[in-house]
């Protein structure tokens, strides 16, 4: 048999290193018990499900790993005596048989070999001698490309040129396509500062050998003194106890500059990923518009194309992400700045878009109660910000118009309040003028107060006696109605048989800017 080329204090050293690895392993679980938490409690549905695939990866492989960890710190002791006869997956000793996975006694010197390198930290050979012990397995065969290219990374053998040359192939011709593939088969937005760090994997990995240790002549780990190749009962330096755990090391020292050195890059590059929106603009408009189409459009993106000078077609690709973004996420917070309206103006834009520019991030909420013997409705609409208007200048925007309603077929009784806008329901700005309310003279405070007081939703009712317990089906139709002045009152107006009246700018080029929503719920008696 083989001998063992490291003393046993080095050998059992790595206890020290299994406990660091297994809290290490046991804060990741958390986290990211923590992150699953966090993001199917506020997460939207894409980011939940990325969330679960996530949280169900790391805990697959994190699990078997703190297990594997805890059992290979208790068989260290076993290893140091059979003389590295032991199967490295299983941790069974093979002196006497072969084990499950095929490992035999006939290895041993292949698996002192392998164990040493552990012991170094010398992954790189620890990965190619785990490889040979394995390559009986049917599934070993299967893996051999794979096993190919991941050593043209990581092989320090190989030219740094050729390492980096693979990892760009890796990064531009397997992570890059699926990457795509999430984006449009899924519909999943992936934010800049992710696509970047996926995209990078491949050369941390290059930068793999630079971070685990190289094996020199044995040290004192407490001084450094170099030892003699047997070394002595006590440091003849320092005088500290060679016998003891970790006490003696052939790693060597010098690796830790590197490491810091690669950490600190790989924050650098971190945080100058995080800023990905702001390096966008910096793009000309048909390339940032293009990547926007991947990680989805930044807050800002659509203010900065509407200060540049953009094409026809460009406008178009520019509205359709736009109103896409809204459409998806329900919000109309995207800071337009005018660019559709512009568009649409001077005829960039056909009359066809208005249709989706008012009904954009359009949505109804229904709070139904029983009050003074009647069931009444609290219709809470969703407008967002106005497309139609550059800011700052006189304009129309979208109103919602509160047209019929009808429980079971039977017409409901409508409220007072016939229509709103963005200002009636934004619940952040009502907040924000009441934030504003004590620092403002009395006649500012007083004019806000009405404005507060305004209904910011519509009331529809219906005797509750002659409604029976169970389902009722509610139906209630609405309008969007573009129309002015931006920002002012306005009083729809309505024929006798009760139809809504078209204002005058709601008509354009001949064809009217009012677009009917129909809304339906079903509300259960007696509510809970």
């Amino acid at each position: 048999m083989v001998a063992w080329t490291i003393t046993r204090a080095e050998w059992m050293g790595q206890r020290i290193t299994l406990v660091k690895q297994f809290g290490g392993m046991l804060l990741g679980l958390v986290m990211s018990v923590l992150a699953g938490g966090v993001l199917f409690a506020l997460g939207s549905s894409p980011l939940r499900w990325m969330g679960g695939v996530a949280y169900l990866c790391v805990f697959v492989s994190l699990v078997p790993a703190l297990r594997q960890n805890r059992r290979r710190s208790r068989a260290l002791e076993r290893i140091w005596d059979d003389e590295g006869c032991v199967c490295p997956a299983c941790l069974a000793s093979v002196r006497e048989h072969p084990c499950t996975h095929g490992v035999h006694a006939g290895q041993q010197p292949l698996l002192i070999r392998y164990w040493e390198a552990v012991a170094t930290q010398q992954v790189v050979e620890a990965m190619s001698l785990g490889r040979q012990l394995y390559a009986h397995r049917r599934w070993m065969r299967w893996l051999d490309p794979v096993w190919r290219v991941t050593f043209s990374l990581i092989d320090p053998a190989v030219p740094m040129r050729r390492r980096l040359l693979v990892a760009a192939c890796c990064s531009f011709g397997l992570v890059l396509p699926v990457l795509l593939a999430v984006r449009f088969l899924t519909g999943v937005y992936l934010p800049g500062f992710v696509m970047l760090m996926l995209l990078a994997a491949p050369c941390w990995v290059v930068m793999m050998p630079t971070l685990t240790g190289q094996r020199g002549r044995a040290r004192c780990a407490a001084c450094t003194q170099e030892l003699a190749d047997l070394p002595p009962a006590r440091c003849p330096e320092c005088n500290a106890d060679l016998a003891g755990s970790g006490a003696v090391t052939s790693v060597q020292r010098g690796q830790r500059r590197v490491t810091w050195i690669v950490g600190v890059l790989a924050v650098v590059v971190v945080w100058a990923a995080v800023p990905f929106a702001t390096m966008m603009m910096t793009l000309p408009p048909w390339l940032s518009l293009q990547v926007a189409r991947v990680t989805g459009p930044s807050p800002v993106l659509f203010y900065e194309l509407s200060q540049q000078q953009l094409t026809p077609s460009e406008t178009q690709q520019a509205a359709e992400l736009l109103l896409e973004a809204i459409e998806r996420s329900g919000q109309r917070r995207v800071f337009a700045n005018g660019l559709l309206a512009g568009a649409l103006a001077s005829g960039v834009l056909d009359e066809s878009w208005a249709k989706r520019m008012a009904l954009a991030g359009v949505m109804v909420r229904a709070e139904p109660r029983v009050e003074d013997g009647a069931l009444r409705v609290d219709l809470l609409p969703t407008v967002g910000e106005n497309l139609f208007t550059v800011p700052g200048s006189a304009g129309v925007e979208p109103r919602v118009v509160l047209l019929e309603a009808a429980l079971d077929g039977v017409s409901m009784e409508l409220g007072d309040t016939r229509a709103l806008t963005d200002d009636d329901v934004n619940a952040d700005q009502r907040a924000a003028t009441l934030a504003m309310l004590p620092g403002q003279s009395a006649d500012v405070q007083a004019q806000l107060k009405r404005r507060l007081a305004e209904p910011d939703r519509f009331t529809i009712t219906a005797p509750v006696e002659s409604l029976k317990d169970g389902e009722h089906v509610l139906k209630v139709r609405f309008a969007v109605v573009v129309t002015g002045p931006a920002g002012g009152p306005y009083e729809p107006e309505f024929r006798v048989d009760g139809s809504l009246i078209t204002p005058e700018d709601a008509i354009v080029n001949g064809q009217e800017r009012v677009f009917p929503i129909d809304f339906e719920v079903t509300i259960t008696l007696p509510l809970r």
